[in-house]
């Protein structure tokens, strides 16, 4: 069981440090309104959107797996049932939004520059 009780852990601690990086991403965003181009700044708020989708996603993950680990506390072996499998896919979705997430926000920084600093100090808006 403590195995169960530690990928409960690990998903509550990615929620978290997700829902922490959605907050800072967003802090980084509004400070460049208005200084990106029309075009770029779409993407990045389509790249929050995902970025969103991911803790969204491994909030309800960690949520569903504390609700197994609670309902097996008494069991010296997690029972595999359906609700198990369902939050195994939903774990599986929620990396794929992540994985969507990290891809426009590489695209963002190489492709388009946003918040680069070049070699004189100035950063790349």
């Amino acid at each position: 069981m403590w195995l169960d009780r530690a990928v409960v852990l690990i998903y509550g601690l990615a929620a978290l440090g997700s829902g922490m990086t959605v907050a800072s991403g967003k802090l980084a965003e509004n400070s460049m309104m208005g200084r990106l181009d029309p075009a770029v700044s779409e993407l990045v708020a389509a790249h929050g959107e995902w970025a969103f989708g991911s803790v969204l996603g491994l909030l309800l993950t960690a949520f569903l797996r504390f609700d197994l680990s609670w309902r097996d506390r008494a069991e010296s072996f997690p029972r595999p049932n359906g609700r198990r499998y369902a939050a195994l896919a939903i774990a599986f979705i929620a990396v794929f939004v992540l994985l969507q997430t990290a891809g426009r926000g590489g695209e963002l920084v190489y492709r388009h520059g946003v918040g680069v600093e070049t070699s004189n100090g100035s950063i790349v808006q």
